[in-house]
């Protein structure tokens, strides 16, 4: 079976209506932020049709809600077929755990990465709760049910300029 997600924006003064469509078998969630939709994206475990040859599956997006054209596109190509991503938005910046490679990534809202982190097995991270005190919250499944789990990282915009 395929899934496809899509937004459909409508304005009540001049009675149009715009779609934005997201890629097949991904999960997505929102929020508006000065009049632009944020989108991140998900995939489904396992998605019927593997992940997306270039330019890849969108991650992260940030759209026009009078006109529904994209602003910013984050696309990633995976290379494994058995390669899942989970993706959070929060505080303007997204989190990107990619089993494909076994990292974190942190980007900010305009795809500027911020940090990124190795992590042994990060498919056993089922989901990310926050930001607290310059650490993400993060779920981790283990053999005795479900533990949170802090990981340190740079939180802030500004960071990003300590970044080489």
């Amino acid at each position: 079976m395929q899934v496809r997600e899509f937004y459909s924006i409508y304005n009540a003064v001049t009675k149009k209506k715009v779609d934005i469509l997201m890629d097949w078998n991904t999960s997505s969630d929102f929020t508006i932020e000065q009049g632009v939709l944020v989108v991140n994206n998900s995939s489904i475990t396992p998605g019927p049709g593997g992940p997306l040859p270039a330019p890849g599956n969108l991650v992260y997006g940030r759209y026009d809600i009078t006109t529904g054209k994209p602003i910013y596109e984050k696309r990633v190509v995976f290379h494994n077929n058995e390669s899942f991503w989970r993706t959070k938005y929060d505080r303007q910046q997204l989190l990107l755990m990619d089993s494909d490679t076994s990292t974190m990534t942190q980007v900010d809202q305009k795809g500027n990465v911020l940090s990124s982190i190795e992590m042994e097995k990060v498919w056993t991270y089922s989901g990310f709760l926050g930001f607290y005190q310059q650490n993400f919250i993060l779920t981790n499944r283990s053999k005795d049910g479900i533990i949170l789990e802090r990981i340190p990282v740079k939180t802030g915009i500004n960071d990003s300029e300590n970044i080489e």
